[in-house]
């Protein structure tokens, strides 16, 4: 990168020696706005480097779906071939029936919790990995009526309070209470105008004031309240955004 600041030091000297007769704030104006240039000119200089990794560098797949970073700096990265972990030099693999304990090789998401476990969205459900024992178990929680995820979750998210949000095609929003180990199902009812509006669910969000924000696969998006339990709807209408439940 070009440093300028000898030659700013030298227009400096010079403009107070040739405006002497003028004013201050003339000479401080101008000399801002030989700065701003001398910087623009530098961000203009720099150089950003990318470096493309594929299979021939140690990668599973291609096609990645999801990707974190662990508090130990390594780099997570799901694809529809595996799981890869990256340190900076090397990848490391890991797919079903190669030992590991991962349950399946498609992997939508990817999550990290307060605790540094890894949440896998799968094709089946949900795996969590464990890197203090470098192990896989599957996500078997059932709500109180038995139900599990048993088919594909797309998202997964760890709010304020630590509890756990997955969403899923078309079985609804589940919440798990790792405190309690309760996990409870959302799902659409057509006679409650404050349901979820749809089983389908695309996209999991908390916002500052704790709203749990969700983008259905096309009935718009859904705004829950834990302290009512209710959800309100938004569409879209005439091309603004319009409240359809409260």
């Amino acid at each position: 990168m070009i440093s300028f600041v000898p030659q700013l030091s030298c227009l400096r000297r010079g403009i107070s020696r040739m405006a002497s007769g003028l004013s201050r704030t003339f000479v401080s104006a101008l000399t801002a706005l030989l700065l701003i240039s001398a910087s623009s000119v530098s961000a203009k200089n720099a150089h950003t480097y990318f470096r493309t990794y594929t299979i021939n560098e140690g990668l599973n797949s291609n096609s990645i779906y999801g990707i974190v970073q662990d508090s130990a700096g390594f780099i997570w990265f799901g694809s529809n071939n595996g799981l890869c972990r990256f340190d900076g030099k090397q990848f490391r693999q890991f797919r079903k029936n190669d030992g590991c304990g991962i349950s399946n090789n498609c992997i939508l998401h990817l999550a990290i919790d307060r605790k540094g476990r890894i949440w896998l969205s799968l094709d089946n459900g949900v795996d969590i990995y464990d890197p203090a024992t470098d192990t896989f178990r599957h996500f078997d929680a059932a709500t109180d009526d038995g139900t599990r995820i048993c088919n594909r979750a797309i998202k997964i998210m760890e709010d304020s309070d630590g509890e756990i949000w997955i969403s899923t095609v078309n079985e609804g929003l589940f919440r798990y209470t790792p405190e309690t180990e309760r996990l409870t199902v959302y799902r659409h009812d057509p006679a409650d105008d404050t349901s979820i509006a749809q089983d389908y669910i695309s996209a999991v969000y908390e916002s500052s004031d704790g709203t749990i924000w969700l983008g259905t696969y096309d009935k718009g998006l859904c705004a829950f309240s834990k302290e009512s339990g209710k959800f309100t709807l938004f569409r879209a209408e005439g091309g603004g955004i319009s409240q359809l439940s409260d």
